[in-house]
């Protein structure tokens, strides 16, 4: 039986609650999953289908500045800063990195994965409800597109933007996951710092309006973040 301890109405340890329960059901789960199927199945093979899902301009601008890499000439970082608009925060950046048939079809495979009645994992100590996409128990297993996408674009966005906070094997480690927010349910987020180098948010929501964000300022380098 799940443990009571794992509810949504629960923050207690976050994705390490009950972390026994989901190691030694992870058999179960996997197996459960398989046999439900999954409904976008390029979704788990990044690699295989970025002219899908990735955004066409940054597609272009990664492989020519790998082209010239390759070629042992001169990389021309260019096209490819030209992509990252700057915002209102200094050290914040946005861009155009999937394409909406992405954003669709992960919202319903997601939807899918919830039908199937297999328990999820929830992604953190702050967030009840969302799903982990690494390959771990509870999580829906798209560790092999969560690698491609930050090895190939994850990775020397981040390096580019913040060469002076990410080196080069600072962003060898991923963690993909989706958190939900609905009226009744998670509607907001408590200040914190998270625990990596670099984050890449992506909006997934068709229609959303709202979702005021603060950035305070990175941690260990700004006097007061």
């Amino acid at each position: 039986a799940k443990p009571a301890s794992i509810s949504n109405a629960s923050k207690s340890g976050g994705e390490f609650e009950a972390a026994d329960w989901w190691e030694e059901h992870a058999e179960t789960f996997a197996l459960a999953r398989s046999e439900w199927g999954r409904l976008h199945p390029g979704l788990y093979d990044l690699a295989a289908n970025e002219a899908d899902y990735i955004d066409p301009s940054l597609r272009a601008a990664v492989a020519a500045a790998e082209a010239a890499a390759m070629a042992g000439g001169p990389v021309d970082e260019a096209p490819l800063r030209s992509l990252l608009k700057p915002t209102v925060v200094a050290g914040v950046w946005r861009l155009q990195l999937f394409t909406p048939r992405f954003c669709a079809e992960l919202r319903e495979e997601l939807d899918h994965a919830a039908a199937s009645g297999v328990p999820i994992r929830r992604p953190n100590g702050m967030n009840r409800f969302g799903a982990i996409l690494e390959a771990v128990p509870g999580g829906l297993g798209m560790e092999g597109a969560m690698r491609h996408l930050a090895h190939r674009y994850g990775r020397p966005l981040s390096q580019m933007a913040f060469p002076s906070s990410v080196g080069l094997r600072d962003a060898d480690e991923h963690y993909g996951f989706v958190v939900r927010y609905r009226p009744g349910e998670d509607e907001s987020l408590a200040e914190h710092a998270d625990a990596s180098v670099a984050t890449i948010n992506v909006n997934l929501a068709d229609g959303f309006r709202g979702g005021r964000l603060t950035f305070k300022g990175t941690r260990f380098v700004d006097a007061d973040p």
